[in-house]
């Protein structure tokens, strides 16, 4: 069931972001932002976590599914494309196979993605992102696109359910670091 509904999230983000970015678009300036270093930190934190998401979900695929070529189009096109091409796993799951974590991976990602998310919180300004959310296409999609990322994490077979997923990233990377998936 879950499944099913990772994948109706997916096609409702192709379909969204391409009537958003195609009907819609106010236009984008977050990415000259970004480079230029002017981007809001909440906003920087957003696009980052977006980098660190892609890298929990391929170390969770790599470590505990035996993955053939396509899968990792889907999972090293999602640093790039996010959940326009994570949700090709979804539609087509790899084999289970005798789990082999990468303990460093997930504590570089686990410890960046703590960095990251305090820099956003304790510097940025969610009124600044929310405005950015109304008038600007790449936020407005990237927002979109990061709640359809926590839907997918929550459609992943192996992981405990609970409350410590309200947490998404740092909770994805504790629950692989410590071991708690079924």
């Amino acid at each position: 069931m879950t499944r099913i509904i990772a994948i109706i999230a997916w096609i409702g983000l192709l379909i969204y972001g391409g009537y958003y970015s195609i009907f819609i678009n106010p236009g984008s300036t977050f990415l000259a932002d970004l480079f230029a270093g002017n981007a809001d930190p909440f906003a920087f934190m957003v696009f980052n976590l977006l980098g660190m998401i892609p890298l929990a979900f391929f170390v969770f695929f790599q470590s505990y599914y035996q993955l053939k070529w396509y899968h990792y189009v889907f999972l090293l096109g999602s640093f790039v494309f996010g959940g326009f091409a994570t949700g090709g796993i979804f539609v087509f799951p790899p084999e289970e196979k005798t789990p082999k974590v990468t303990r460093r991976v997930i504590i570089a990602g686990l410890l960046i993605t703590i960095a990251v998310m305090a820099y956003g919180l304790g510097f940025g300004s969610l009124t600044t992102y929310l405005e950015s959310f109304q008038t600007d296409t790449f936020v407005h999609v990237m927002t979109v696109d990061f709640f359809v990322l926590f839907i997918f994490y929550l459609a992943l077979p192996k992981l405990n359910k609970g409350i410590i997923q309200l947490f998404f990233v740092p909770a994805f990377y504790i629950q692989m670091l410590f071991g708690d998936l079924k």
